[in-house]
Formats: C-alpha cells, structure tokens, sequence
C-alpha cells in the first residue's frame, strides 16, 4: 500500500508539536473577577435573574421619550444583584413604605407604568396592521348594512 503525498504531509504535520496556547487569563476558570474588580462574584442565572435582565433590556420600551444605550443580549459573566437600604436621613423624603416595595425589578416597573399606555399602544398597533386587509373590509361592510336599517 503506498501513500500519497498528502497523505504523508497530514503525518508530518501531526508529529510537529502544536502551537503553544494562549495563556489563559486567570479569570476563565475561577468564579470571581478578580482584585481588580472587588472580587466580583460570577452570575448565577436564576429564572429571576433572567426575567430582570429581560426588562433591563428593554427599557426604552417603557419609556421612549428617553434614549438609553441597549445592553448586550446574554447576561454578563460576573455580575451581582443586591437591595439598596435607606440611610435614617432618607425614612421622610424618599423612603418607600412596605406596602409601595415589590419584589424584582419586573414588579417595580410595572408599578410605575400604568397598563391603560400599554393597552392603547397594543390597541394601536394592532389597528394599524388590520387596516387595508380582509378585517378592515369587514368591518366597513358592517357599518354599511348597520346604516340602511
């Protein structure tokens, strides 16, 4: 059986010692960020976690009078998720009382944004997309028998 030179070469090539690696960085293995960044602990992706950076996300759908620079897709690798506390020299001008405090992120957005905007502009859009087609000329054809008798 004889080999062909490709063949030979694949062997050649195999027996050279590959390339030396990239060091890898001490962060890629461990579960903190480092010194450098506080030892910042890796992200633990909770169904919380990733319901709360879904809305982050879309945060200039609740509000879209203001611009806000859109966060990446997937999570970040080391992150942390804790709760502000009031100073005592906050309890009367911007303390929230037990009953205002929600939760997750979700349930404190949801409290500041009323559900009749989201009613309307779901209520719109979906006009919009029904306007020209079979439904539009239904509802036209209704109105016109409604007005003979």
């Amino acid at each position: 059986m004889t080999s062909t030179p490709i063949e030979t070469a694949l062997d050649k090539a195999e027996a050279v010692a590959p390339v030396a690696a990239a060091v890898p960085s001490e962060r890629e293995g461990s579960d903190s960020a480092g010194s450098n960044w506080f030892d910042l602990p890796k992200t633990v992706l909770t169904p919380e976690f990733k319901r709360d950076w879904q809305v982050l996300r879309m945060r200039g759908l609740l509000d879209p009078k203001h611009q806000k620079k859109a966060l990446r897709a997937e999570a970040p690798r080391y992150s942390q998720v804790g709760q502000i506390v009031e100073g005592p020299t906050e309890f009367f001008s911007a303390r929230l009382a037990r009953k205002e405090r929600r939760q997750t992120i979700l349930g404190e957005v949801m409290r500041d944004h009323s559900n009749d905007k989201m009613k309307s502009k779901y209520a719109a859009i979906q006009k919009k997309k029904t306007s020209g087609k079979k439904a539009f000329y239904q509802k036209l054809v209704a109105q016109r028998r409604k007005g003979r008798g």
